[in-house]
């Protein structure tokens, strides 16, 4: 009997030691995990900052139509853009305006408003508002929806 209770005991202690050691193993496994995230995750919010301000400084460049012709075919643009990168549909559309239906309150989806404005000498200034109910969580995100539609509008044209 003395002999059964040895072995129990020393199979309990080599089996509490295994799991010690897996328990140790996963441990270290998980810190590694964890650390590896942290790192991906400060890659990405320097990735972050530097495209924002990339995007930032073509968001900000102004969407200029010369004559009547430039500031249809800027028009037309602007309302594919709509779209195609807007989850909501278009409210109003008229010679000077494009709106989409949102924001909803806690919606991430972008609602837009596109207006043309005149300047003179018959060119007008096309401006982008961008917004949602989640501020910061907007998709597509504000600053990057802008500044792909202003690539977008101001492409050149050879068809025309």
């Amino acid at each position: 009997m003395k002999q059964i209770t040895l072995i129990i005991a020393v199979s309990l202690f080599l089996a509490g030691n295994a799991s010690q050691a897996r328990a140790d193993e996963s441990m270290r496994a998980y810190k590694e995990a964890t650390d590896n995230l942290i790192e991906a995750q400060r890659r990405l919010s320097e990735q972050n900052l530097e495209d924002d301000k990339k995007y930032a400084a073509e968001a900000a460049k102004p969407i200029i139509c010369q004559n009547k012709k430039d500031c249809e075919l800027k028009w037309e643009r602007a309302v594919a853009w709509v779209v195609s990168n807007s989850e909501w549909k278009i409210q109003t559309q008229t010679d000077n305006l494009i709106q989409t239906f949102g924001p909803e309150e806690d919606s991430t989806s972008t609602a837009f408003l596109i207006s043309k404005v005149p300047l003179s000498n018959g060119r007008y200034q096309i401006t982008i508002t961008a917004d949602c109910g989640r501020r910061g969580l907007c998709i597509p995100e504000r600053t990057w929806a802008k500044a792909m539609f202003g690539r977008y509008v101001s492409q050149k044209s050879s068809n025309r």
